[in-house]
């Protein structure tokens, strides 16, 4: 299927949407967000209904589910649109999402689940678990790279990730152990900075596996899956039965099923399902749910932080924020043909769900919604929240700052190389690598805008590193830096991510580190 030609994805329902719509807007007196907003309706769920039609109409999406719990019980469960469009098979309950890094909190459970059994402790450095292949540190010690760190995001460990998608031979896959041996640099102090890695959650599996016997799969399938109740979750092994799967959309047609991750693990799930999860992890447990944490182990996994990452919202399992008057709970999962939520408040006993194989398609105005119907005391007239969404404000670098030469070195276990960063009065940097043999110039210019993020600058480069190509064949390099007195310093990362889900695909990061030239 080409996603291009997909208007047919809502049949004759998207068609009489489409008009609808057409008069709500040519009206005067009617916005189309007033349409859902003005629905009559005994149906406390009318307007997420709703709301989910015009995002599905907007965003061209194919399949979308939902499930709300509240004191306890499953209040509200419904899907949207066709699992697979080119052969028909309409969403249901029981269709099953790629959750994407919603596995996240089920591998944080796992270890709260060891860690309560007294198989690891929480302040372990991850070398310990690791083997030969260990963890180093560019900026301070790696010793104090613990597993609580490692759930905080906060190792010193940089973005990266690892995905082989179904035409990769099995014997070909790349383990935790290798990946370490190509990418596992600390780029800053453990404890220090929030960089969100999905590397770092791989290397969960050799901890599990070293305590266990077991992978982490089968340990969550035993421990987790079953013990909560949740029928319609599951790791898949080999094919995947395409009539429960729900198919990742993304602009250039259809993903394939089977592709597994390191840190994004091929976890699928359903909105319901993900509801039950998260009752547990409320404390609201339904009668058939069998404690696999204790209630203290569940208050840790979304309370503990470290004081050195004040500005960071995650926790040991979950971002923990404020959003629209509440305190939240919260963790989303997204991708090309992903886009997932699972959302907890506390106070009100409610657990919010979403699924949908967007093309990372935002879901705030259903989310508020949602939050709007499901909690007992709201009067929708009056939910008028204070300050929207509740994401931290992290600290500005500006890259106008930096113009000039700057000379340094990339380095990692498998090599190093010099480098040179110039950039403009603008900020607008032109990169050279020693022995780059895959840039078309010697200086190679940023090839898209500057994004910035958790107080770094970050751009990328169509470029080599060169100690890398014989390991990692790669078109890209991301750089990702930020200020330490004189210096900048960062991650450089071998970067493979043209036709995405196909083949193997990967950002690897390396240290950078940079210094005016005089």
């Amino acid at each position: 299927m080409d996603i291009h030609t997909s208007k047919e994805i809502h049949g004759t329902r998207r068609t009489i949407i489409v008009i609808l719509l057409m008069m709500i807007v040519s009206s005067p007196f009617i916005s189309c967000s007033d349409h859902c907003a003005r629905i009559d309706s005994s149906d406390p769920f009318a307007g997420v209904r709703c709301r989910v039609e015009e995002l599905m109409d907007e965003k061209e999406i194919a399949s979308f589910q939902v499930a709300v719990a509240r004191d306890g019980q499953i209040i509200y469960e419904e899907a949207f649109g066709w699992a697979d469009v080119q052969r028909r098979i309409p969403t249901t309950t029981s269709t099953m999402h790629l959750v994407a890094s919603i596995a996240k909190p089920f591998t944080s459970t796992a270890l709260m689940i060891l860690a309560e059994r007294g198989e690891i402790g929480l302040h372990d450095p991850v070398n310990k678990y690791l083997g030969g292949s260990q963890l180093i540190a560019y900026r301070g010690d790696a010793s104090e790279a613990t597993i609580a760190r490692l759930l905080l995001h906060t190792t010193g460990l940089p973005y990266g990730y690892y995905i082989a998608g179904p035409e990769v031979p099995q014997e070909n896959i790349r383990s935790d152990k290798d990946l370490i041996d190509l990418a596992g640099v600390l780029v800053s102090a453990p404890g220090a900075r929030y960089q969100y890695t999905n590397i770092g959650y791989g290397l969960f599996e050799e901890i599990v596996r070293g305590v266990t016997g077991e992978n982490t799969k089968e340990f969550i399938s035993r421990e987790i899956i079953a013990p909560l109740g949740m029928t319609h979750t599951r790791f898949f092994k080999g094919a995947v039965p395409a009539d429960s799967i729900a198919t990742q959309n993304v602009d250039g047609g259809v993903l394939p099923f089977a592709y597994d991750a390191q840190g994004y693990t091929a976890l699928y799930s359903t909105a319901g399902d993900l509801v039950r999860f998260g009752m547990f992890h409320i404390k609201a447990h339904l009668a058939d749910q069998k404690p696999i944490v204790s209630d203290s182990g569940i208050d840790l996994l979304w309370t503990y932080r470290e004081s050195a990452e004040s500005i960071s919202t995650r926790r040991l399992g979950w971002d923990v924020q404020h959003d629209y008057g509440y305190m939240t709970i919260q963790h989303g999962g997204g991708g090309p043909g992903i886009h997932n939520w699972l959302y907890m408040i506390p106070s009100e006993k409610v657990v919010i769900a979403l699924m949908s194989n967007a093309q990372y398609g935002s879901s705030n105005a259903v989310l508020k919604e949602l939050i709007a119907s499901a909690v007992s005391h709201s009067d929708k007239s009056d939910f008028r929240p204070r300050a929207g969404r509740g994401w931290p404000q992290w600290p500005v670098l500006n890259p106008a700052a930096l113009s000039g030469q700057w000379i340094g070195e990339i380095k990692g276990p498998k090599g190093a190389c010099s480098v040179s960063v110039g950039f403009d009065s603008r900020g607008n940097p032109s990169l050279h690598i020693d022995g780059d043999n895959c840039g078309k110039q010697e200086w190679v210019r940023a090839s898209r805008e500057v994004k910035k993020d958790y107080g770094s600058l970050l751009w990328r480069f169509d470029a080599c590193i060169p100690y890398l190509t014989p390991f990692a064949i790669h078109d890209e390099v991301i750089l990702n830096i930020w200020r330490e007195e004189d210096r900048l310093v960062g991650s450089a990362s071998a970067a493979k991510e043209k036709d995405f889900g196909r083949g193997e695909n990967y950002v690897l990061p390396q240290f950078i580190e940079l210094r005016r030239s005089h």
